[in-house]
């Protein structure tokens, strides 16, 4: 018995630093006014000089691994470039014209969200060259896990609009609620679920394992 724990100890330990050696350093980001540098564990993986100090409002990799955004500006508007990783390509570089977030999806897409007033939200999506696959006036959003799908509630009349998904991959729209009882207080996505909460009344949650089988396995997006 005490020779089949000592195995069972051993077989785990060996897990263990298996587990550890195989995973993939963590991405560190050195950004300065006139150098932004990304390197995985310690190998330097993207470096990018200015000739001119710039304020780094963000730089992120894409899930994939293959691109890099830099979303920088020497004074407004703020400039958006997209590298590609494996041969330090510049595959776009262009400016949004507006401030807000920048948010990686699936198959190396960008989400772009900005504030456009009370309870009124824009919504794009970029491709990795840069072009609009997307837009939509919103009251809020929310990106789902894994970044296959956009939850919006369409600006205007809650009740008549309902909640929508955008999907990523396809470009289609999906309706998760025709009508809403009233205005939501929070949109919580989860791994397969929408919850939709409210400021009086029990949340309401939609199920999003029915459009699970439409989105496609991420995939990069190559730019020549």
């Amino acid at each position: 018995m005490e020779k089949i724990v000592k195995c069972i100890i051993c077989l785990w330990l060996i897990f263990c630093l298996v587990s550890v050696a195989s995973a993939s350093p963590e991405l560190r980001y050195d950004v300065e006014a006139t150098l932004v540098r990304v390197s995985r564990g310690s190998d330097e993986i993207f470096r990018y000089p200015f000739d001119r100090p710039q304020h780094i409002h963000d730089v992120e990799v894409s899930p994939s691994g293959y691109y890099v955004y830099l979303w920088h500006s020497p004074k407004p508007p703020r400039r958006l470039k997209i590298f590609r990783l494996t041969d330090k390509k510049l595959v776009a570089d262009f400016v949004p014209g507006y401030g807000g977030a920048l948010l990686w999806t699936t198959g190396d897409k960008l989400m772009h969200t900005w504030g456009c007033g009370t309870a009124c939200q824009s919504i794009r999506v970029y491709d990795i060259a840069g072009g609009i696959l997307h837009e939509e006036v919103a009251s809020g959003s929310e990106l789902t896990e894994f970044g296959y799908y956009v939850v919006f509630a369409t600006a205007g009349d809650w009740k008549s609009f309902g909640l929508k998904m955008y999907d990523v991959n396809s470009g289609r729209h999906h309706v998760l609620l025709p009508e809403i009882r009233d205005i939501p207080s929070n949109v919580v996505c989860l791994k397969d679920r929408v919850r939709v909460e409210f400021d009086e009344g029990p949340a309401e949650t939609i199920d999003l394992k029915p459009f699970f089988d439409q989105a496609l396995s991420p995939r990069a997006h190559e730019v020549d």
